[in-house]
């Protein structure tokens, strides 16, 4: 398995929520291959130090990947180049993105589409059409949408149904059989697999997908071929 969404860092409200070189090694005995990491510092604190700190950490970790924030505005305006230049394939929109910071995000959004990479996205229905007119205006941007749950599920569908471009990582997804209903409607090539780390247990993640009501082929494509697919693509521009 590959995890495609999990944290480095401390959280706001939690002095020690660390994660360490022992809950990776946790990870990978549990089976899981490769870690996408996303910086917390650089989500909540300063997107350039954190995303730096992050990329000293997985620099010296073969099966750790980063995810680097996208910074609010253009502070940081050169920072995609020299990221791109170092191989970084995935990234991460700022948690409060919506279609009033399109404007200032759009040259990154560009960039990013030249070199088809991977941007996450948390999923909120108040900008489902702006993400779905992202997804249209750059087709070869690739749009991984994080904390979906059945409360936003017919939003989120819209936006996969209409964008072939945006997959789904399911690991905050908690409806009953949701996994075999998402392959139902939407075919399992476009669900890839993640523990949001350490918020979440891993092990409840690879239960969910160990006990859905799919067949191994599918399995196989949510658990590490989906998300490999993609960051094969990332590095075959």
């Amino acid at each position: 398995m590959d995890d495609a969404h999990a944290y480095y860092g401390a959280w706001p409200h939690t002095a020690e929520a660390l994660i360490s070189h022992e809950q990776f090694a946790h990870l990978h005995e549990l089976g899981i291959d490769k870690v996408c990491l996303c910086s917390t510092k650089a989500l909540f604190v300063n997107s350039r130090a954190g995303n730096e700190e992050l990329l000293r950490f997985t620099h010296r970790h073969q099966r750790l990947l980063p995810v680097l924030v996208l910074p609010h505005g253009l502070e940081d305006k050169g920072n995609l180049t020299e990221y791109l230049e170092r191989n970084v394939r995935l990234f991460r929109a700022a948690e409060d993105w919506s279609s009033a910071m399109d404007t200032r995000l759009r040259p990154w959004f560009e960039r990013l589409s030249e070199h088809q990479c991977t941007v996450y996205i948390t999923y909120r229905d108040e900008i489902r059409t702006a993400i779905l007119a992202l997804a249209k205006q750059y087709p070869n941007l690739k749009i991984l949408l994080i904390g979906v749950n059945y409360p936003q599920l017919v939003g989120a569908m819209n936006v996969l149904e209409k964008a072939d471009n945006t997959f789904l990582e399911l690991s905050t997804f908690q409806l009953c059989d949701g996994i075999r209903f998402l392959c139902d409607h939407l075919g399992p090539r476009r669900l890839v697999f993640g523990t949001n780390a350490p918020l979440y247990t891993p092990e409840s993640a690879i239960l969910k997908l160990e006990k859905a009501l799919i067949d191994e082929s599918s399995r196989r494509l949510i658990a590490q071929e989906n998300l490999r697919g993609l960051l094969e693509a990332d590095n075959d521009r």
